[in-house]
């Protein structure tokens, strides 16, 4: 009788979570785990609500439950790979993305790949990155965020040509995406072709100018260039004035839950 309850209380919470009640959808879990504390995909569910609420801390130890549950779960691995991400924990959430793609089928690997290369570049392992964009685009040619990190990584990696030539096939791709023309702008500017750099930089002002971040890493570029331009004015071009005391918090803001009280604890 319990674990049909729990049976019924995990359809609700799916339907709460599909209606984008997430607040809903975690009491109900809540509910459901007090009566069945065994069952693993109530945990997977109540991780990946955590992780759309911006609440990652909250999604690690839920997901790490269901896998001391499960071990072969792999919502869980994904779930938990997105909150150590999110959390800055790189290496551990390529461990887990790994984990989860030896046990997915290939039809079903494009996602984990995807953010697997994510963590990879954020841990600055650029090859292993490389590696995992270039599955990515093998499996989905029209990925243009693929080319846009593959780019990235190409160019840390100290490869401008190849990054230039992954960055202007996202710009072919997505020619408004203002985060791929200021990738590409900067790709330029480190190759000396700062006319190229500068015009990427004002389309991608002009694009995401309501984006302050975006903005903020414009003025950065903007002062480099007038840094490298010899005898050059204190110029303020259009972005880079806009762009005047608005500055990001130290690190990535973490998205606000997307419900209006305060979600009950885990268990």
């Amino acid at each position: 009788m319990t674990n049909t309850r729990a049976a019924e209380l995990l359809d609700e919470a799916q339907q709460a979570y599909d209606d984008d009640n997430l607040e809903e959808a975690s009491k109900l879990l809540t509910r459901a785990m007090r009566l069945d504390p065994d069952n693993a995909r109530l945990y997977e569910v109540r991780a990946a609500i955590w992780n759309d609420a911006g609440s990652p801390q909250y999604a690690i130890p839920d997901a790490s439950r269901a896998l001391r549950l499960d071990p072969s779960s792999v919502p869980a691995l994904i779930e938990r790979g997105n909150a150590l991400l999110a959390t800055g924990r790189f290496g551990d959430a390529a461990d887990d993305f790994s984990k989860a793609l030896d046990l997915l089928p290939a039809d079903e690997r494009i996602d984990v790949q995807f953010a697997r290369g994510r963590s990879m570049m954020l841990s600055r392992h650029w090859d292993d990155a490389i590696e995992d964009f270039s599955e990515v685009i093998r499996m989905r040619p029209d990925a243009a965020v693929a080319y846009n990190e593959r780019g990235f990584a190409f160019e840390k990696a100290g490869r401008p040509a190849k990054a230039l030539r992954d960055l202007n096939h996202a710009v072919e791709l997505e020619p408004k995406n203002p985060a791929f023309r200021l990738n590409r702008g900067s790709a330029l500017f480190n190759m000396n072709r700062k006319a190229e750099a500068e015009t990427d930089w004002e389309l991608a002002y002009d694009l995401g100018k309501k984006d302050n971040g975006l903005v903020y890493q414009l003025e950065q570029r903007f002062k480099l260039l007038d840094k490298s331009l010899p005898g050059a004015k204190a110029r303020k071009p259009k972005a880079a004035a806009a762009a005047t005391s608005v500055k990001p918090s130290p690190k990535a803001p973490t998205p606000k839950p997307r419900w209006r009280k305060k979600p009950e604890a885990p268990a």
